[in-house]
């Protein structure tokens, strides 16, 4: 029992010199990683909470987009980053729970080599069609698609992302076929499908708002 307490005592001992060598967290800008590129919900929201988070800790918050892999890029960023606090990530369920569900390789194990902090935000996703289709509302997307099933695709933000996976539960519940189209963020996805390279594109709410 006296060992223990002298471990113990040790290491609070250490710890308190190590404490006071230290400089004050933060003392220095500080990272945050957007796992999405510009415009999209991940993107927007991280610039929101940026702001406030500065004023709070006293030091720059800068938001930082690593997209791509369907948010693993940005995410093995913060994941090999520095355990120091001063890269945090922002990210989606995608890269932290689906990913890691669906493919065999990761770069980076979720369960191990990130630390949850906070949950920011929910929020729904949307379906949206280019305007040149005669489609008003989710029966007509249903009923177009059943007729014209070599001719539908639907953009998202990545593979395993919340819009891909809403897709392609769109897809079991309605009985119909659509080609998906990952790309490296909602705001590409909406501008193809806006453009006519795809037909509907599935996103969150903040970046589709403005159209």
């Amino acid at each position: 029992m006296k060992l223990h307490r002298l471990f113990i005592g040790l290491g609070l001992a250490l710890g308190s010199v190590l404490a006071t060598a230290q400089p004050t967290y933060p003392h220095k800008p500080i990272r945050l990683i957007a796992t999405y590129g510009p415009g999209s919900s991940i993107d927007i929201i991280a610039r929101l909470v940026a702001k406030p988070l500065s004023e709070q800790l006293g030091q720059p918050v800068i938001v930082e987009n690593r997209p791509g892999a369907g948010g693993d890029l940005g995410t093995n960023v913060v994941a090999k980053a520095e355990k120091d606090g001063y890269t945090i990530g922002f990210a989606s369920a995608g890269p932290i729970t689906v990913n890691p569900n669906a493919r065999k390789k990761m770069p980076y194990d979720s369960m191990t080599d990130l630390v949850p902090v906070a949950l920011i935000a929910t929020g729904p996703n949307v379906i949206l069609v280019n305007p040149s289709l005669p489609i008003k509302n989710l029966k007509e997307l249903i009923a177009y698609t059943k007729a014209n099933p070599d001719k539908m695709s639907f953009a998202s933000a990545g593979m395993g992302t919340s819009g891909h996976i809403a897709g392609e539960l769109f897809q079991h519940l309605s009985k119909t076929k659509i080609l998906h189209v990952p790309y490296k963020g909602n705001s590409e996805a909406i501008t193809d499908t806006l453009g006519g390279r795809t037909q509907l594109v599935i996103s969150g709410v903040p970046p589709s708002c403005p159209l």
